[in-house]
């Protein structure tokens, strides 16, 4: 895969994420929304303010890596990084093992409303915006701090596959709250 072709697909995924939540969450009512299989599990909004809690980290990390990154337009082949790479196969949906989120991460509990969506909406706009970006720079360099360990860094290109995947699987679950939900 190109760096070029990485960008398109991660672009295609974050419009499908965005048309998933215009779609199916946007209209549902706020107790809907808040709504959980049992107390253990996430509700919709709980999924989504997880979501948005990483944007709020990864979406400054990377536009700042973005910022002082090389120009680069080439076609060339796009190599993940080891811990990348683990990363992203991790927050694959394909991975069904569970993981535990960290705790300032975790939304449990949380008074939720619907400025979860428009905030987790914004949020991806800007990350439309990045991958936009991308486009002209070299997304090979080590230059995003991983949250939790920010003396390690991944490659913007795998910060921002990372960031995608890790929102597809939690679209994956609030699109089956829903579902489990809709047929009790």
């Amino acid at each position: 895969m190109t760096n070029q072709s990485l960008l398109n697909k991660l672009q295609k995924d974050v419009e499908n994420i965005v048309s998933t939540v215009d779609k199916q969450f946007k209209e549902l009512s706020i107790s809907e929304l808040n709504q959980k299989e049992n107390v253990d599990k996430w509700s919709v909004l709980e999924c989504l303010e997880h979501l948005n809690r990483y944007a709020a980290y990864y979406n400054q990390a990377i536009q700042k890596a973005l910022q002082s990154a090389k120009a680069d337009t080439s076609e060339s082949a796009y190599k993940n990084g080891w811990f990348g790479k683990m990363s992203i196969d991790m927050m694959s949906p394909e991975n069904r093992k569970k993981q535990k989120a960290i705790t300032k991460f975790n939304p449990v509990g949380s008074q939720l409303d619907k400025t979860v969506i428009t905030q987790f909406l914004t949020y991806q706009q800007e990350l439309l915006t990045f991958i936009a970006t991308a486009k002209s720079k070299n997304i090979n360099q080590r230059k995003v701090p991983v949250e939790f360990f920010k003396l390690m860094k991944m490659k913007i290109g795998d910060a921002l596959a990372f960031v995608v995947t890790h929102e597809q699987r939690h679209i994956l679950q609030a699109q089956g709250v829903l579902k489990k939900l809709t047929a009790s």
